[in-house]
């Protein structure tokens, strides 16, 4: 991207053990005009920042060790609730919570390139960016909306309960 006209700041949100190597390979690769970490963030902070993007980059991986966070991110579904689109990656349950080319870019887990290639086209395509936020919405509130899946869950379980457990 850098090599583009695009004018874009990467906001990394976060802190941790890579934090080192990851500020290393900033300076490494000239990348402190457009990248800032921004460490971690209470909740107030984390909103605020979220508030203020555009798009949401949330590539994940498995690590060399077979480490992965597993499940669904919940950053990509705060995003989408917000009405931004997202940029992410084909791991572990990100392809339930999303819908690939709608509400989402996903790239292979580890491909730079085609993560590169999916910012380029969201980036030049900023019309589309209210089309992806809104199908994004609406796909959050449909099938992960806390309060349905409450109701969800105790219409599952109710049939397995007797009047019995219910009073343990």
């Amino acid at each position: 991207l850098r090599d583009t006209d695009t004018n874009f700041e990467f906001r990394v949100i976060g802190d941790g053990g890579l934090k080192n190597k990851i500020t290393a390979f900033i300076v490494r690769n000239k990348m402190q005009g457009y990248v800032r970490l921004l460490g971690a963030l209470d909740h107030e902070g984390y909103i605020r920042e979220m508030d203020r993007a555009d798009i949401c980059l949330a590539p994940s991986v498995t690590a060399s060790n077979g480490d992965n966070e597993g499940g669904a991110p919940t950053v990509i579904l705060e995003a989408q609730a917000l009405g931004m689109p997202v940029v992410s990656t084909l791991h572990a349950d990100i392809p339930n919570i999303c819908q690939r080319d709608i509400s989402a870019l996903l790239c292979p887990e580890g491909d730079a390139g085609k993560l590169s290639l999916s910012l380029k086209a969201i980036l030049a395509g900023q019309d589309a960016w209210k089309k992806m936020g809104e199908a994004g919405r609406k796909f959050v509130s449909r099938y992960h909306d806390i309060n349905l899946t409450i109701d969800n869950l105790e219409q599952a379980y109710a049939p397995l309960l007797t009047e019995g457990d219910l009073k343990k």
